[in-house]
């Protein structure tokens, strides 16, 4: 508050200091407007560079040295530039002769001149607000509390200026265009912020009433192209941004155009006519529009940096030698400037212009003193109401302080029964877990034991396996040897039947005769009994087809009684049951050990991992063998098979030479053809014995066949198959299997996949999976335990 009454004394001393500077020289009246400004800063030290522009950068960096040297103890600097605008640039090469020198803050003030009436404008600085000349970041309040506060201020302030400047915005804030209308502000300041559009505000209608848009130091490529909608703006800066061009259509009354640091190559062609400052400098520019020709109120003109531009046309000081230079370029009839006249005869309008421009600064400075007092009035009461609502704030925020400490102090006492309540169940599960652990590790020890001794069993069943087949081995080549010694003797035999068949030619020649005869007493006896022979014949035809129905339904039944003998055989094979049961073994241990992995990696315990998937994989390789042994006996069996059926088929071929060797086996070496001679006289006797009587018997067949009865083969007894080396069934190990499906988490686990060795489906879910569901390996083949549905 201090600071303020001492500025308005400041202030009402300028005002009253206004009226003499009217009859003073124009260079020592701006000299002592000069000291009325500065005595607003007195409380920080500052360097006084009030001079005129130099005419040369060298020479401004020159003076800005020797101040410097003069003045070392200086850390803030405020430049106040005479020409305003003009010179800034150049500045900007002295900042690293500044931070040599240990300045922390710069800040750029000026004294904008309209013809001969001085008015106070602060330029602010020409990088930052407050630029760190160190490196050092300023101490910068949370963009959105500052934000906040802005809002604020520009809402309550009676000031018509809408400040929105350093706040870090990335958008405009949705309504602030309508705000800035129904609060009647005339100024909308948006300088240093991330601003790439004005799109978010609002529309731009709503700043129909504004006077004064900054959006210098900001992000724009572009502006929107309605921008003539601001009818009564007269200051435009929009510099430092990212501009390729500006609108087509300007609003009608503006005066102050800047734009400088950006990447313009050309103007509108339509400028406003009431433009009487420009600052196009560090740009791209390569050429100025006709219309800035016309332009008879322009006093300032700043072209520097446009590298494009004629070196005469930027060398140019004033504004008018500017206009001609475009006048003579297009060739247009240059007019003077309508509010200066020059010449002898203009010192009296000269004069009476400062008159008209003091009453009016005079007129303007009391009310903005009036203005000022009822603000600064509105203000104190304002503080006093604030430090009343500050006092009852604090006394609340000490009751809610205390019951917070209460409420913290009971949560915390409550979180530390439920932290130990937690803690007490932790350690219960955790005991839990370490019992069912250890439970997990003696049953994992026992599985392997178990395991190991099925092993061995199997190993030595493997063994006596290995001496049975040496066994068959013998049986088969004494089997050959046999079919061998069969083979000779068969041509012996018929070396023996072509004896016996020269022998069998003679005793034919007496079996004719005995034929005739017996045929005469036959045909007799057949005459006598015709009556009997029909019966006789309705028998034997009986017989006859019921024999040759029952050899054609055994035929039909070959091939089904020759799988049930394939079926029996593999039943009755000793070597084919122990390879069933020794693969039910394997699989039902293959089934325990997917279960203790299971339930392994349920518990996350790590122990004998290793022990189990060795033991899997050795019991899997197991079953492989016995897979094959299973195989290779079924084949043994169909050959087998085949050959009995190939035996079969000889002995039917031989089947008379057989007999025929049979009987030659059971005759006596000393049967002579006498014998057979005195025999055959003999029944020659009974024959005519019996024709004097007569016969009763029933006729002779024929047919009937003169070699004695058929007797039955006689085969001999082969030996059974030897006795198995294997420990009976009640002494193998036998595994027990408490696992679950885990697809259907319903059945009992009944499939052993292969080559993994998991048993972890059923037989229902085991078509349905394509992987093992364990260890995602791929399926070769499958196998059913003993049990299992399906």
């Amino acid at each position: 508050m201090a600071m303020a009454g001492k500025g308005m004394r400041v202030v009402q001393s300028a005002t009253r200091e206004v009226k003499p500077l009217l009859s003073i020289d124009r260079t020592e009246a701006r000299q002592r407007v000069i000291a009325l400004y500065k005595a607003w800063y007195r409380q920080i030290p500052y360097i006084d560079l009030h001079y005129q522009i130099p005419r040369s950068q060298q020479e401004m960096k020159k003076k800005l040295r020797e101040e410097f040297d003069k003045n070392k103890h200086i850390t803030d600097i405020r430049i106040i530039d005479m020409m305003a605008i003009k010179g800034q640039m150049e500045l900007v090469e002295v900042v690293k002769h500044w931070k040599q020198r240990g300045c922390k803050t710069l800040r750029l003030e000026g004294i904008l001149s309209f013809g001969f009436c001085f008015i106070f404008v602060k330029i602010g600085n020409c990088l930052s607000s407050e630029m760190p000349l160190l490196g050092h970041p300023p101490n910068r309040e949370d963009k959105k509390a500052r934000l906040e506060r802005k809002m604020c201020l520009a809402k309550d302030s009676p000031e018509s200026v809408f400040d929105l400047s350093d706040c870090e915005l990335g958008v405009v804030p949705h309504g602030i265009f309508s705000l800035i209308r129904v609060f009647q502000k005339d100024s909308l300041l948006l300088q240093n912020n991330l601003l790439s559009s004005l799109s978010g505000g609002g529309s731009l209608s709503d700043l129909s009433a504004l006077v004064i848009l900054d959006i210098s130091c900001n992000r724009f490529s572009s502006l929107p192209p309605d921008l003539a909608a601001l009818k009564s703006l007269r200051v435009l800066k929009v510099g430092q941004n990212r501009l390729k061009s500006l609108p087509q259509s300007l609003p009608p009354r503006l005066q102050v155009l800047s734009v400088p640091q950006n990447q313009m190559k050309t103007l509108p062609t339509n400028m406003p006519v009431s433009l009487r400052e420009i600052d196009v400098s560090q740009n791209l520019l390569q050429i100025l529009p006709q219309s800035l020709a016309c332009c008879t109120n322009l006093r300032v003109v700043n072209l520097q940096g446009n590298p494009g531009l004629p070196q005469e046309l930027v060398a140019l000081d004033s504004a008018a030698d500017i206009r001609r230079y475009l006048c003579q370029k297009h060739y247009l009839e240059f007019s003077e400037d309508t509010d200066v006249t020059d010449g002898p005869s203009g010192s009296d309008v000269k004069k009476d212009m400062m008159e008209l421009a003091a009453s009016k600064e005079y007129t303007s400075l009391t009310k903005t003193l009036e203005a000022y007092e009822a603000q600064r009035e509105a203000k104190r009461k304002g503080m006093i109401m604030l430090e009343k609502q500050l006092a009852e704030t604090k006394e609340g925020e000490a009751k809610l302080r205390s019951d917070s400490l209460l409420m913290s102090k009971q949560l915390l006492e409550k979180m530390a029964q439920d932290q130990e309540r937690l803690d007490q169940e932790v350690r219960a599960l955790q005991k839990q877990r370490e019992d069912e652990r250890q439970k997990l590790v003696h049953s994992l020890v026992d599985l392997e034991e178990h395991s190991n001794e099925l092993i061995t069993s199997l190993l030595a069943v493997t063994k006596s396996n290995r001496n049975v087949e040496g066994i068959l081995e013998s049986l088969s080549s004494e089997r050959v040897r046999l079919e061998e010694y069969q083979r000779l003797r068969r041509e012996d035999v018929l070396s023996q039947m072509a004896k016996e068949m020269e022998d069998a030619l003679g005793k034919e020649e007496v079996r004719r005769e005995q034929l005739a005869l017996r045929e005469a007493i036959v045909r007799r006896a057949m005459e006598s009994s015709s009556a009997s022979e029909e019966q006789v014949k309705k028998v034997l035809s009986s017989k006859s087809a019921a024999a040759s129905q029952l050899v054609e339904s055994v035929l039909a039944d070959e091939a089904t009684q020759k799988e049930l003998l394939k079926t029996l055989v593999l039943q009755r094979d000793h070597q084919a049951t122990d390879i069933a049961q020794q693969m039910a073994l394997v699989a039902e241990e293959l089934a325990a050990l997917t279960a203790a992995e299971v339930q392994q990696r349920d518990l996350r315990v790590k122990v004998q991992k290793e022990a189990l998937e060795e033991k899997r994989e050795m019991l899997t390789q197991i079953l492989a063998t016995l897979m094959a042994q299973r195989a290779q006996r079924e084949s043994e069996v169909m050959q087998r098979l085949q050959e009995l059926q190939e035996q079969r088929r000889e002995e039917e071929r031989d089947f008379w030479l057989v007999q025929f060797q049979r009987l030659m086996d059971r005759k006596p070496d000393f049967v002579t053809m006498d014998e057979y001679r005195r025999e055959e006289n003999r029944a020659q006797k009974k024959v005519e014995a019996l024709a004097s009587v007569a016969p009763s018997a029933p006729p002779i067949d024929e047919e009937a066949p003169s070699a004695p009865p058929l007797v039955e083969p006689v085969t001999v007894a082969s030996g059974g198959p030897p006795e198995p080396s294997a420990p009976p069934l009640d002494s193998v190990v036998t595994a027990h299997v408490e696992g679950e499906c885990v697809v259907c988490l319903a059945e009992r686990c009944a499939v052993v996949f292969l080559p993994c060795g998991h048993v972890c489906t059923c037989a229902k879910c085991s078509p349905q999976v394509d992987a093992c569901p364990l260890c995602r390996g791929a399926i070769s083949s499958r196998i059913l335990l003993c049990g299992g549905d399906g």
